[in-house]
């Protein structure tokens, strides 16, 4: 049965009752003919998640349900890859869904010699209503990919398939685990990949962030994070691409700096990433960096243990972000 598996359809779950329905028709659903399976990840859902995935599984043979204590949405993806048995891997959020033909277009590409197929999406609002869509360019070069994993263009993962191969023995470090772990991920993904292949049909569709998303939760850990990434994104293009090295070094201490200073007033760093964000604003310093005052005025407090003005602005952070979810959630 391993062998004839021919992709793997993942979707992690985490008190998701009131969308995971839809994600899951969307993956069972799919027009091609060749063999594939659905793994549903119960993260330790609260609500009645649990139940919901376990009623597909009795009613399709080729959906799978990982039940697990809570462990955070890139534990969990790395749990559905070392369960995966398709050649093949596609990502689907618990809140999304993907287009019926989205295996039926994009496996013929992959079995034909692509390492990586890369696909439309389309944006739409909890209400019905459209947002955005990504269509992206029918760009075939290798280099013209990795480039744009590298300056964060194209950073999740539910907008591509790969091989299964590419994921494996890859595990996200711990600064990105909260946060940040698309971009590092797609990064490590086309990495290793060759072939590229365009299809400019939208085959996936993402709900846009509700005002309870961790893109609206701005402490330490979120921001340690994202300065993690654009600091790996500023070593992995020093080489092969310079001209992204000053924008990732300016985005790389700006939210080490965010990071070190909401900890002031959260504390939700250790000692250790604290000590790690010195190090690599020390570093940094080696680079040309164009980066806004407050930024160097904050970096300059940090290295010279003048923390009363990172107290000032996280206060202030925190009182913006407050005001901006309240409204949120009104509208």
């Amino acid at each position: 049965m391993d062998d004839q598996v021919k992709a793997s359809i993942i979707i992690p779950v985490y008190n998701a009752q009131n969308t995971i329905r839809r994600a899951i028709d969307s993956a069972v659903n799919q027009t091609t003919d060749e063999p594939y399976e659905v793994i549903l990840i119960n993260d330790g859902s609260k609500d009645g998640s649990a139940a919901i995935l376990d009623a597909y599984a009795s009613r399709y043979a080729y959906v799978r349900v990982i039940h697990q204590a809570n462990q955070g949405i890139t534990r969990t993806r790395e749990n559905g890859i070392r369960a995966a048995r398709g050649e093949y891997v596609f990502w689907v959020d618990a809140d999304d869904y993907a287009d019926k033909h989205l295996l039926a277009k994009t496996l013929p590409l992959l079995e034909s010699g692509a390492d990586v197929v890369i696909y439309g999406t389309q944006y739409f609002c909890e209400n019905g209503g459209r947002a955005d869509n990504r269509i992206r360019k029918n760009i075939s070069d290798a280099a013209y990919w990795k480039q744009q994993a590298l300056n964060a263009n194209l950073s999740t993962i539910w907008t591509y398939g790969t091989r299964r191969a590419f994921w494996e023995g890859e595990t996200a470090p711990s600064e990105v685990a909260r946060s940040a772990a698309d971009g590092y991920m797609t990064i490590r993904i086309f990495d290793k990949a060759r072939v590229f292949r365009v299809l400019p049909d939208i085959l996936y569709y993402h709900l846009v962030d509700s005002p309870f998303s961790i893109r609206h939760t701005f402490n330490g850990k979120r921001y340690l994070g994202n300065a993690f990434l654009w600091y790996y994104r500023l070593k992995c293009s020093e080489t092969a691409y310079p001209e992204n090295v000053e924008p990732c070094a300016a985005r790389a201490m700006s939210g080490y700096i965010k990071a070190y200073a909401m900890d002031t007033v959260i504390h939700d760093l250790t000692e250790e990433d604290r000590k790690n964000i010195i190090k690599a604003l020390r570093d940094l310093k080696r680079y040309s960096i164009s980066g806004r005052i407050r930024d160097k005025l904050l970096g300059w407090a940090i290295l010279h243990n003048q923390l009363w003005l990172c107290r000032i602005y996280a206060r202030h952070k925190n009182s913006k972000t407050q005001q901006m979810n309240q409204k949120m959630q009104k509208d």
